[in-house]
């Protein structure tokens, strides 16, 4: 009997993926304006590492696309949230 091998799913593959390749990732999808302008913000070491994941990508399918949007949209969500005044904020504080 031959072992079936089981195809890896996407959000298996993204969740492997160093913070490096989920960067790049996040580059590709983007866009090169927006991917030029987040890359500036970085220090030259994470940026050349950041910009090898990039070009080690040559095929991206939507699917991987949206587990890295999801994520980066989850941490963008949370930290406007947090950063938000008013009453509420004015009561904790």
């Amino acid at each position: 009997m031959q072992d079936v091998e089981e195809e890896e799913s996407v959000e298996d593959r993204y969740l492997k993926m160093s913070k490096h390749e989920k960067l790049g990732l996040l580059m590709i999808a983007l866009g090169e304006d927006a991917a030029a302008t987040l890359l500036k913000r970085f220090d030259s070491k994470d940026a050349e590492s950041i910009c090898k994941k990039i070009a080690d990508f040559q095929i991206v399918d939507q699917d991987l696309k949206d587990c890295v949007l999801d994520e980066f949209s989850e941490l963008i969500e949370s930290s406007v949230n947090s950063n938000l005044g008013g009453l509420n904020f004015a009561q904790k504080t």
